[in-house]
């Protein structure tokens, strides 16, 4: 997704909602779904709620008015909560009305007295909403976590790992990436498949390198790179001065260029060793500070590794890199190593795209 720089993660907005069997107590859904509310709110977590007595799917009507609310809330995704058995069918028209990515939890027997006295039955609910979700083909829009059925603070665990999802998910959905260069013939793993990256949703911009070339040029006759240079000497003072200063400052403004006119989310470079023939450098101090950024980039044109770190980088909200295992480790490589065994360590490598901060 094209962000800001220093922009890390898209914006997501939540809506959430519950559901009660007609049979068992709505009061019982309301009180749990108090609870998981405030659970969520101490986690710094508010989501939209629909108004009315929707909040509480009872009926069709419910689940598609509160549908439509959440909807026109603009929100990204959406929680349903089963504060009891709930009515399936109900729980499915619901997912299919929102048309978004839907987290399905139930609610747990909160002790031994309400087991006896307000037993809820929400696991055979849960059970049950899932069949009906999946009979109607709408299960590819469901999340369920590993463990659904939660008490309060269990459940406002899985909203905020949901809200890590669902920024992948809209992140990656609205993302563009930029390859500059032609795909390696020599480096098997990093040679893509456009169709593969298309399937999840990504577009792609293939450039040339002669087309990164061409607009380093343009910078270097017509731009004025100096504010880009005292932002790099902020980091590394002992930049050689000279021409090789400006050729590193016409790239970075070269990339934001490309960034900026196709609204990228990242890019990939061919870079060792054509760019180091043909530009005069290698890019791994300008991608480490475009990273930092929230714009990574990924040598050898290795798209695989670029569409990770997107995917980690909006799961995160921060700056991430991909490291290659890379070689393995002698016994006596350090004292510190002495009980480790040898099979178990791999050493990590890469050029050097990874956020300074990281290091």
């Amino acid at each position: 997704m094209y962000l800001p720089l220093g922009t890390f993660s898209p914006g997501v907005k939540l809506g959430l909602v519950s559901a009660s069997r007609n049979c068992f107590p709505r009061a019982l859904s309301e009180k749990r779904t108090e609870k998981l509310l405030a659970a969520c709110k101490e986690a710094g977590i508010e989501p939209i709620l629909p108004e009315g007595e929707c909040q509480i799917i009872e009926t069709k009507a419910h689940a598609i008015e509160a549908a439509r609310q959440l909807r026109d809330a603009g929100c990204d995704a959406a929680v349903l909560y089963l504060g009891n058995f709930s009515p399936e069918i109900e729980d499915a028209n619901f997912v299919k009305a929102f048309a978004g990515t839907t987290m399905m939890i139930a609610a747990a027997e909160e002790s031994a007295d309400s087991l006896a006295s307000d037993r809820g039955d929400a696991l055979c609910g849960l059970l049950s909403a899932t069949l009906a979700v999946n009979k109607r083909s709408l299960l590819e829009t469901v999340y369920i976590p590993p463990d659904p059925i939660v008490d309060a603070a269990g459940g406002a665990a899985c909203v905020a790992r949901f809200l890590q999802i669902v920024k992948i998910i809209k992140g990656i959905h609205n993302a563009t990436i930029g390859l500059f260069g032609p795909r390696p013939r020599d480096f098997e793993t990093c040679n893509y498949n456009l169709a593969s990256i298309a399937s999840i949703g990504i577009e792609v911009e293939e450039l040339g390198l002669f087309d990164l070339q061409n607009e380093v040029e343009r910078i270097k006759k017509e731009g004025d790179t100096s504010g880009t240079l005292d932002s790099m000497k902020q980091e590394i003072a002992n930049i050689p001065t000279g021409e090789f200063e400006g050729r590193l400052g016409a790239y970075e403004q070269a990339i934001a260029s490309f960034r900026e006119e196709l609204k990228l989310s990242g890019a990939t470079s061919q870079c060792w060793s054509e760019q180091e023939f043909a530009m005069q450098h290698v890019p791994c101090f300008i991608n480490a500070r475009m990273a930092a950024r929230g714009f990574p980039i990924a040598c050898e044109n290795d798209a695989y590794s670029l569409v990770a770190e997107l995917f980690g980088q909006y799961a995160s909200d921060a700056s991430v890199t991909i490291l290659d295992l890379n070689h393995s480790i002698p016994a006596d490589l350090d004292a510190s190593l002495d009980g480790y065994p040898t099979q178990d360590l791999a050493g990590l490598f890469h050029c050097g795209n990874t956020d300074p901060k990281r290091l």
